[in-house]
């Protein structure tokens, strides 16, 4: 008699966290892999003596747990008040990367990893220039993507604010950017608009693969083509950002635009916490009310790559969300 049949097998593998990718280099992206065979021997005088042999593969990646909690109460009295990052039940160090909030999106039906959900800005000057500093664009979307050079990110910059975009910040694949096949590999360019002139390449983008959210540094060297429409530590800018899925030709389009000045931000940003599993970091948070006038933020994007999700258990968000936001107090300013 010949049985035939077929059987549900429950497996589990455990990998120690510690050699899973990303374990020990925060904020990179080490790839780790292995594999092997399941192994079903018969039964003595069963399936003709035949071994079956299931074979398995895993690119196991260790995942931070990072969180951040603010007293909102107090930064709308006081504008101040210090931030609690957390850890806890973490398997990898984790980060915390700040950033001047200025964009929301909300959710579109039928768009993939180019779905906005929010972006924002931070500054570091640079010495002895007006525009020898570096800002750092962050964007997150509401579905993560494979590779991010599946989609094209572009930061518009509208450096005299009239309106008309003058600079593309833009993060695509490299290969594509100078006229080559695609490579996988995300760089950031940076584009005149004004005259049309080649871009220039200028750094490599970080945004893991996996992922939801990438940042894009850029010299401010870069966005002083002119006088009349240069960005610098003193002056502020407006920014808006558009993403492009290069799978399906969807595109997206920030529902709003925001403003920003480097040397005079609404909202402390730029600090950057490393933290390992169970630990955790404090930072200073502050308001200018003056900036916040001006130029204002919607709070704080708190980047972490290779979080599960930010405020969520460990395990229970499989989205992998790493860019918590933090509103400031819809009532912040009317004590002030």
């Amino acid at each position: 008699m010949v049985l035939r049949g077929q059987r549900d097998v429950a497996v589990r593998l455990s990998v120690p966290a510690a050699t899973a990718g990303g374990a020990s280099q925060p904020g990179l992206t080490a790839f780790n892999d292995l594999s092997g065979d399941l192994v079903f021997s018969p039964q003595p005088g069963s399936n003709n003596a035949v071994t079956l042999r299931v074979p398995y593969y895993m690119v196991p990646q260790a995942v931070s747990n990072i969180d951040t909690k603010v007293d909102d109460r107090k930064i709308n009295k006081t504008n101040t008040a210090t931030a609690l990052t957390t850890n806890f039940r973490g398997a990898a160090t984790g980060t915390a990367d700040w950033y001047d909030w200025g964009i929301k999106d909300k959710r579109d039906h039928g768009l993939g990893s180019d779905d906005l959900e929010a972006a924002g800005v931070s500054a570091f000057p640079g010495v002895g220039d007006q525009n020898a500093g570096v800002l750092q664009f962050a964007i997150s979307t509401n579905h993560r993507w494979s590779n991010a050079t599946q989609d094209v990110f572009d930061v518009l910059i509208d450096a005299n604010n009239d309106g008309v975009p003058d600079y593309d910040i833009e993060a695509a694949d490299l290969g594509a950017l100078q006229g080559q096949d695609f490579n996988g590999i995300d760089v950031v360019g940076v584009y005149d608009l004004q005259t049309g002139a080649p871009g220039t390449l200028d750094y490599f983008a970080d945004a893991p693969t996996d992922s939801n959210t990438i940042v894009m540094p850029v010299d401010m060297s870069l966005l002083c083509d002119s006088p009349a429409y240069c960005v610098s530590m003193s002056s502020h800018f407006t920014y808006s950002v558009l993403a492009t899925s290069l799978t399906d030709d969807t595109q997206d389009t920030s529902d709003m635009s925001a403003t920003f000045s480097p040397g005079s931000p609404a909202v402390s940003n730029g600090m950057f916490d490393v933290i390992p599993p169970n630990g955790s970091a404090t930072e200073a948070l502050t308001v200018n009310p003056a900036a916040q006038a001006a130029t204002p933020a919607l709070g704080w994007m708190v980047v972490s790559h290779g979080a599960v999700g930010a405020g969520l258990p460990a395990g229970k968000n499989e989205s992998r969300e790493e860019a918590q936001l933090i509103p400031l107090s819809s009532s912040y300013g009317s004590h002030h």
